[in-house]
């Protein structure tokens, strides 16, 4: 035992409860919660026991998106998005089932995984990548996210050449910024810094940056230092699942399950709802329309359209403007129609 975290009254032979604070930390070494009966004569020695199961929802997928793409009935296929979990440093894959339950996680029994998509993280941080001079590059974590990256400032040397890579998104302040001007340079992306100018912060867009320093032949200065400030949670992953997969039977939802470098999966999970997309094949015979509003620029009248000859599949019919006689000009509906059965 550790410590007594609460005590219930007899009730006769109902169950009783007692609430555990949200947010009480795990004792080391705690592995059970232990109740001992106690009487008037002491405590009893030998306890009902619980092994303690902690839920952790800072490792469970942050959310997972599908649109099935496929358009054929009983068949899905499109791109399963897979959103980071909170803290997802000790995973690994993020497992994916078919799922006869969103409520309680349930996987659909007899079906082994859809798949097991790698946990991806962005760059642990700047490199130097390329150059004669890397070994005079300096780059530090300086915590939450930031690196410190710096060639001074006690002075660079002639001919320095170095190349650093750098993974977006994120930001770059330059705090000390001192060259030969229109000799020495640091190119940040597409932006040639030199002299003493300090610019403003400039924003890195997702993906790979390079920054490239060079020095020439002659004349030097005291350097310069910039911190990047990057992402350090893991990126959006997917999973492409292939048009003509079968949906099968019972199957309601995808459920993806964090696994951690253990190769133990998580007990929660995130889901998402499939809805097997299967448009009609059939198409209205025809429609028609004759303005009988006299204005410039607005119309009015009957809008007549000959249903599909084969209406079986079809609950009804939507009238959108166009923009020639194929596609859509927006996704407004401007009229919607009731298929009946009475005949075309």
């Amino acid at each position: 035992k550790v410590s007594l975290i609460g005590t219930a009254a007899v009730s006769g032979g109902a169950a009783v409860t007692v609430r555990l604070a949200a947010n009480t930390p795990i004792p080391e070494g705690a592995t059970h919660l232990l109740a001992f009966a106690v009487g008037s004569g002491g405590e009893g020695t030998v306890p009902a026991a619980m092994e303690i199961e902690d839920t952790d929802e800072s490792t469970i997928p942050g959310g997972v998106d599908f649109e099935d793409t496929d358009p054929t009935a009983g068949s899905v296929g499109g791109i399963i998005e897979i959103q980071s979990a909170e803290n997802p440093e000790a995973l690994q894959a993020y497992n994916v089932y078919w799922g006869d339950s969103s409520a309680t996680c349930s996987k659909l029994a007899g079906e082994s995984a859809i798949a097991s998509v790698p946990v991806v993280f962005s760059s642990s941080g700047p490199m130097c990548t390329a150059g004669a001079s890397c070994s005079e590059i300096t780059i530090a974590n300086s915590g939450d996210g930031d690196w410190v990256v710096s060639r001074g400032m006690g002075g660079y040397s002639n001919d320095e050449r170095a190349t650093i890579v750098l993974q977006g998104p994120g930001s770059i302040s330059v705090d000390r910024f001192s060259t030969e001007s229109g000799y020495d340079t640091l190119t940040i992306g597409s932006q040639t810094l030199s002299g003493n100018t300090i610019p403003d912060d400039i924003e890195v867009p997702d993906g790979q940056l390079t920054v490239v320093w060079y020095s020439d032949y002659s004349v030097v200065d005291d350097g310069w230092v910039f911190t990047f400030s990057g992402s350090t949670s893991a990126p959006v992953v997917s999973h492409d699942l292939p048009s003509g997969t079968d949906l099968p039977a019972g199957a309601t939802h995808i459920l993806v399950f964090s696994e951690d470098t253990t190769g133990s999966e998580a007990s929660n999970c995130a889901s998402t709802e499939v809805s097997d997309w299967s448009p009609p094949s059939t198409i209205p015979e025809g429609l028609w329309f004759y303005d009988t509003d006299p204005g410039a620029g607005v119309v009015g009248g009957t809008v007549t359209l000959a249903q599909a000859r084969d209406a079986a599949a079809v609950a009804s019919y939507s009238v959108y403007w166009g923009m020639n006689s194929t596609h859509k000009l927006n996704d407004l509906v401007v009229l919607s129609f009731e298929a009946t059965t009475s005949g075309g």
